[in-house]
Parts: structure tokens; sequence; C-alpha cells
């Protein structure tokens, strides 16, 4: 594949992550609002059983996901990303939705790319090219025009969205810079399946999903459908997928 048509397909890709983040923090709201339960709650059920389908499909696929296991020095960075890339950075999310809304926490979790470009340009000791600023650039105006629907005397979310979705950019940060390494040797699947689980396991005991009343119907598992396959499967693949192409 010619390498424009290769960087063609990787911000396709890219763009079809951030498009499917969007879809599932759209259903995780709805969860919210209509079946009355938390971030507590929907976090760990969808990361555990995200993680779970994705390290059992990667094993179906000849990928070994026990083989990262295997070398004790890929134990900090694997449980680093799936702490602060997985757990911090969909309960930030979430949480940042459950006191705001979807549009807006998911506009804020892409304030991510200005981190990574202090990141970027501290290490390359560069300084940022013009396409760089002007991403930055709109990222910044979706936030404001979410955040205050450019009434600039008006500021239409709570203080604690504004911290988790924070804390949520943060996090996907790291989550975009940290797991190169362990991805070109083990492969995708694998590594975003063992974070999730990794996360999973430290939000449930902490957040204990069990003990929060959910009401059950057939739109709580609609809904979590799509918080799961499409929010969660689809968009860190994806977006992961995308990123190891175009850098």
């Amino acid at each position: 594949m010619k390498q424009h048509h290769r960087m063609a397909l990787g911000y396709c890709i890219t763009i079809l992550g951030g498009i499917c983040w969007a879809i599932g923090g759209a259903c995780g709201q709805t969860l919210f609002e209509q079946n009355r339960i938390t971030s507590d709650w929907v976090v760990p059920i969808r990361l555990l059983l995200a993680g779970t389908l994705l390290v059992l499909f990667s094993a179906l696929s000849g990928k070994h996901p026990m083989a990262v296991w295997k070398d004790k020095k890929n134990y900090p960075p694997l449980i680093a990303f799936g702490l602060i890339g997985s757990a911090l950075c969909q309960y930030g999310y979430y949480t940042s939705i459950q006191y705001s809304n979807a549009a807006f926490a998911t506009v804020l979790s892409y304030m991510a790319p200005v981190m990574i470009l202090v990141y970027t340009v501290v290490k390359e000791r560069r300084a940022p090219r013009g396409y760089e600023l002007a991403a930055v650039l709109l990222v910044a105006l979706g936030a404001f025009s979410c955040a205050t629907q450019f009434k600039l005397g008006a500021l239409h979310i709570a203080p604690l969205a504004l911290i988790w979705g924070l804390l949520s950019a943060v996090a996907f940060a790291f989550y975009t810079i940290t797991p190169q390494k362990l991805i070109q040797e083990y492969s995708l699947l694998p590594i975003v399946g063992w974070g999730m689980i990794l996360g999973g396991i430290v939000l449930a005991l902490l957040c204990r999903p069990w003990t929060v009343a959910v009401t059950v119907n057939a739109h709580l598992f609609i809904m979590l459908a799509g918080v799961i396959f499409l929010g969660t499967i689809c968009s860190f693949c994806f977006y992961q997928a995308g990123v190891s192409i175009v850098g």
C-alpha cells in the first residue's frame, strides 16, 4: 500500500474511533437518565466485559494473549496502562457525562491532543507545527461552544464535570502514548484487552457495582451493548490502530 493511502486509512480509522467513542458516550448518558445508574456501575462492567471479549478474540485469532505476562518488564507499563489509560480515562469520561452531557464530556476528553502536543514538542525539542496548533484551537473552540453555547456570561457546566473531564483527557493522553511499544511487540487486541481487564478489576473493587440499584429492562441491555461494543471495543481498538499508523 502506498504511503499516502496508508496515512489516509490511518486518519479514517482514528476518526472512526472518535465517532464510536461519542456514540458510546451518548448511550451512557441515556443509561444515566433512564435507568438511574451511575459511572460506578457502568464503567467497571463495560471494562471487564469488553476486555474479556478482546482477550478471548485475540486468543481465537492466534495472538497468544498470555505471552505479554511471560516477561516481567512488561508488568509496570501494562498495569499503568490499565489503571490510568483505561480505568481513569473511562471513569473520568462517564462521570463527566453524569454531571453534564455526552457532548461536553466527549469534546473535553479530546483536550488530550493539547497534552500530547506538549509532550511531543518537549520530547522532540521543536516548535509546534501550524496544523497541530489549528487542531488544538478547534478542540478548545468545541469545548467552549458546548460549555457556553457561545454566550460569554454563561457556563452551563458543573465544576465536577469539568474536573472529571480534564482528568479523562490526561488519562486519554497517557492511553495514547504509553502502550505503543507493547502493541508493536504483542499486537493490539491483547494489550488493549488486558488493560481493560486490569482497570475493570480495580474499579470493581473500588466502586462495588453489585451494590448499585439498577433498573433492568430491554433498554438497559441495548444501551449497554452500545457502550461496550461501540464505545469501548470499537472506539479503543480503532483509535489505537489509527494512531499506530499516523503517529
